[in-house]
């Protein structure tokens, strides 16, 4: 049922400080940077080539908000997932 793991969150003190470090020092590639409506941007990194990614999302390592989610995972079906 499940497909692949797409996302998994890294809880950044400073999105901009985190994207210099993951992609000038670690060398992965920016994938995403977008607003989002609540606020902070979505902003993502990889290894080029490989569909995973790294969320680079405010807060505080090891504490996150309730509700926030660290992990996205991809199904063939949503409903039939989600029911299961």
């Amino acid at each position: 049922m499940l497909k692949k793991v797409v996302y998994v969150a890294l809880l950044v003190s400073d999105q901009d400080k985190a994207l210099d470090f993951y992609t000038n020092v670690i060398g992965l590639e920016r994938r995403i940077d977008a607003p989002t409506p609540s606020g902070p941007r979505f902003l993502t990194v990889g290894v080029r080539g490989q569909d995973f990614e790294f969320v680079l999302w405010p807060g505080s390592p090891a504490k996150a908000e309730l509700g926030s989610a660290v992990y996205t995972i991809e199904v063939e079906d949503c409903r039939t997932a989600f029911e299961h």
